[in-house]
């Protein structure tokens, strides 16, 4: 995980297992459970070391109206 700004949050996901829409559905429940105004986007990396799955998720606040 790092913060590059204070409205950004961006993950990686590594693993063995494919996991990664599991991931993205818990961090979007999350989202509505808290009733965050977030947006929530993710790219599909090509394969790591040893054919693991990745993944990145990059959270962005959006402005209040």
């Amino acid at each position: 995980c790092s913060r590059p700004d204070p409205t950004r949050l961006t993950m990686l996901y590594r693993s063995q297992r494919p996991f990664a829409d599991l991931a993205e559905g818990l961090i979007h429940g999350c989202v509505g459970h808290f009733g965050e105004a977030i947006d929530v986007r993710r790219e599909d990396l090509a394969p790591g070391p040893d054919g693991e799955n990745r993944a990145l998720f990059e959270l962005t606040r959006r402005s209040e109206p």
